[in-house]
């Protein structure tokens, strides 16, 4: 290394890994494996192969072109490929020009991550800071969200997405989002959601500046147990195609939402609201 200039060079250009096995567990004394989930505090990868190349090091920044990327994890979740241009370190992680295959997704996006030290991103919810953008022509497929959360437990569609957002997971602030799906599905919204992972006292505010859907559409779709069952009568197949503006604030369970349909047959305003006493959830509408 010449330490006189930025530039720390090495016999290293290329790093080709076959079949290692990583696990990270925390010191929080939690052995939770939950079923087909990632057990945050003890995720175990398997199976991972990758080829990097154009490695240097400048000052404590390790920069690496990821040709190839694949993983296992116990839960179920499989890392087809992730390939860019990547920065790590002890402060910053760049992505650039970067995309992520797994079984049901395929996401082209840029992203950085700040943190204050190595430690911290072991602390990833609440002390990691993410700004970027996925681009489009990404499709997202939300099977992957349901080995983080289960909450959305069976929720298995597909969709084209796009969008720019930053924040913290736990406080997270989305802007131009686009998501399409199904035949007649599209919705762009922007919003803040804080309090993640945990679903019961997450808070969200939403405003979806366009949704265009159908109820035929609606039904067709692998919305897991959260939005699958919510109980829509048929009735509201003689709607046709909908057009609506809306905004949700609130818990899950405990929420204000309003919305302006347009509608085939006509028009309508709608104001709803939940209460939950611990027990059972009550919504209302008008």
């Amino acid at each position: 290394c010449d330490w006189s200039s930025d530039v720390c060079s090495s016999d290293l250009n290329s790093l080709r890994l076959k079949d290692v096995n990583f696990s990270l567990k925390l010191r929080d004394k939690k052995d939770i494996y939950p079923q087909n989930m990632v057990a945050i505090n003890n995720m175990r990868y398997r199976n991972i192969s990758a080829e990097m190349g154009d490695i240097s090091v400048i000052r404590d920044s390790v920069n690496v072109v990821i040709e190839k990327f694949a993983a296992k994890e116990y839960s179920g979740l499989e890392v087809k490929n992730i390939s860019g241009k990547f920065t790590v370190s002890p402060r910053t992680i760049i992505a650039k020009n970067a995309n992520l295959k797994t079984l049901n997704s395929d996401l082209y996006f840029d992203a950085k991550m700040n943190t204050a030290t190595w430690k911290t991103y072991s602390k990833f919810i609440d002390s990691v800071y993410c700004e970027g953008e996925i681009k489009k022509g990404s499709v997202a497929g939300m099977k992957d969200a349901t080995y983080w959360a289960e909450v959305i437990k069976g929720f298995e569609q597909k969709a084209s997405v796009s969008g720019k957002f930053r924040g913290t997971v736990s406080n997270l602030i989305c802007d131009e989002m686009e998501v399409r799906t199904g035949r007649d599905t599209y919705v762009k919204a922007k919003g803040t959601i804080v309090g993640l992972p945990d679903p019961d006292s997450t808070i969200y505010d939403l405003e979806a500046e366009t949704i265009q859907t159908s109820y035929q559409d609606y039904k067709s779709m692998q919305l897991g147990e959260l939005l699958g069952n919510l109980p829509i009568p048929e009735m509201v197949g003689k709607l046709g195609k909908i057009n609506m503006t809306a905004h949700f604030a609130g818990l899950i369970k405990n929420f204000d939402a309003s919305a302006i349909l347009k509608t085939q047959i006509g028009d309508i305003d709608v104001v709803g609201s939940s209460i939950n006493n611990g027990k059972t959830t009550t919504y209302y509408a008008d």
